[in-house]
């Protein structure tokens, strides 16, 4: 009514079409796939931004691409790792936090059911090699024949397996030998333990809070899972 009766009152002076609507702007605007609508007054704004939808949370994450596709990765916090993924046999290792925190802390070898890293093994392959290591050389028996494993302190029960780094061939010192794997068998309870190498076999101490363990047959390189590298 108000309206219509100003219109009428101003006809003759600016020609006011009462069929007009004075009162809210409203404006549209499109920027690429984004669309905006703002009312003046009363306001209201929409906002969308392209079709992309992605949902990201730490630990796995799941992105969705605008293609549809859909990625699972597992991540350690750190961007630049993502994805990590565990394999068929090769897996993933994770601390979880009581307060929801989830860190990467290592890989875990399924069929050994041990902590595996990658390093070169005999064969000079990079495989996952079993993590707990001993020092090559010491022997169960004066003819230094019987390799036994010197072990330090460990927490709970002893491990399964036991990694050696041989020394590296003095004729070829850059060409450093790689890891070899033993499962552990029974504990050593001789008397002495020699170190050394055939023909030059000598008695040796070990520490008081050491361990020795005999040794099962050797795994063979191939029986691990190796690893290469790829630039994607």
């Amino acid at each position: 009514m108000r309206k219509t009766y100003i219109c009428a009152l101003a006809l003759s002076v600016f020609g006011c079409n009462p069929a007009e609507t004075i009162g809210p702007e409203t404006t549209t605007t499109s920027q690429g796939d984004e669309t905006a609508t703002t009312s003046q007054g009363d306001e209201t704004a929409t906002t969308s931004q392209s079709d992309e939808t992605a949902t990201t949370s730490q630990g796995d994450e799941t992105t969705t691409s605008e293609t549809g596709e859909t990625a699972t990765c597992s991540c350690t916090g750190d961007p630049s790792s993502c994805c990590q993924q565990s394999g068929s046999r090769i897996r993933l290792k994770y601390r979880h936090g009581a307060d929801g925190t989830k860190a990467f802390m290592g890989l875990y070898d399924s069929d050994l059911q041990t902590d595996c890293v990658v390093w070169p093994a005999a064969d000079l392959v990079d495989r996952c090699i079993p993590n707990f290591t001993a020092s090559a050389g010491y022997y169960a028996d004066a003819s230094c024949t019987t390799p036994i494993a010197v072990v330090g302190c460990y927490v709970g029960a002893a491990p399964k397996y036991v990694s050696f780094l041989p020394e590296a061939d003095p004729n070829n010192p850059c060409a450093p030998p790689g890891y070899r794997v033993f499962p552990l068998a029974a504990e050593f309870m001789g008397a002495q333990t020699y170190q050394g190498s055939p023909g030059a076999c000598n008695e040796t101490q070990v520490a008081s809070f050491q361990k020795r363990y005999l040794l099962g047959p050797e795994i063979a390189p191939a029986d691990l899972v190796s690893f290469d590298v790829k630039v994607e």
